[in-house]
């Protein structure tokens, strides 16, 4: 199975000179062609329980609280704390980003075998976020407080903050360091490409709030006889599943090329070995 796309050279003699968005996007189109059900399989499992969360945060959660300020008004604004703590501003998003990492951290494995025209597995997969989960998930943790609070203070800061800490998780996986070593690194890692990563982060946003809107409006425009909130719930999670599958490779692809770039000691095919 080769990987090779159009242009561009064989992982052995590959050493780019600078972030191309368009190849990065190519690289990563090509991969997840070539894997689809494996990873949108693996996104698809890690994503399960925030999809169980948010059902129990509408139709457990919600109506429970409801009750409760229908019997006692006095709690109303102990209720609305609650629901604000544990709805999707708060406890979910950060289960959802923790999860979606830790299925980023599997697909890391498969991602680096497709480069170098090899086949992997499920269980290969797994066991490589398995066998840094830890990590991951305080890298994922320390990102989300620094974004939050520079988007918080400013939203320049917070898109900055995502930009410098793009390729944390592969730096995780694949370098063995701990959260703060990690994110330094990734800081290390997109100096001088941080344009370029700011155009792939507008690809995305853009993608994401062009999904959001068409499956609005196909909820809107189909009767689903009541049903439309499970409707909405169920395509905005298939589209969640799709897109962040494909974010996740493309994180690996631009950290697989940052590290080309970057790492002048470090050859293609000692890269992609890393998981032999």
């Amino acid at each position: 199975m080769n990987c090779r796309l159009p242009g561009v050279p064989l992982f052995e003699e590959y050493r780019p000179t600078q972030l191309d968005v368009s190849r990065a996007l190519g690289r990563s189109v090509d991969v997840l062609g070539k894997h689809l059900g494996l990873f949108l399989g693996i996104t698809a499992l890690f994503y399960a329980p925030v999809i169980g969360l948010k059902l129990g945060d509408r139709f457990l959660l919600a109506p429970l609280l409801e009750a409760i300020v229908f019997e006692d008004p006095a709690q109303q604004n102990i209720a609305e704390f609650v629901q604000i703590f544990l709805s999707g501003s708060v406890l979910i998003q950060l289960a959802e980003m923790m999860l979606l990492m830790l299925s980023q951290a599997a697909i890391i494995h498969g991602v680096f075998r497709s480069l170098k025209g090899e086949s992997t597995s499920f269980s290969a997969c797994l066991e490589t976020a398995a066998s840094r989960w830890l990590p991951v998930l305080g890298a994922t943790l320390l990102v989300w407080l620094v974004t939050v609070l520079g988007t918080a203070m400013c939203i320049v800061p917070g898109i900055l903050a995502t930009l410098i800490f793009y390729v944390a998780i592969p730096v995780v996986v694949v370098e063995g360091h701990g959260p703060v070593q990690a994110i330094q690194r990734s800081d290390k890692l997109t100096q001088g490409s941080r344009v370029q990563l700011f155009g792939l982060y507008l690809i995305m946003a853009v993608t994401g709030w062009a999904g959001a809107g068409i499956i609005g409006r196909f909820i809107n425009a189909v009767a689903f006889g009541g049903g439309e909130l499970i409707a909405s719930m169920l395509f905005k999670s298939l589209f969640t599943i799709g897109l962040t599958t494909f974010q996740a490779i493309l994180a690996v692809v631009v950290y697989y090329e940052l590290r080309l770039i970057k790492d002048e000691d470090t050859g293609a095919g000692e890269l992609l070995a890393v998981f032999d």
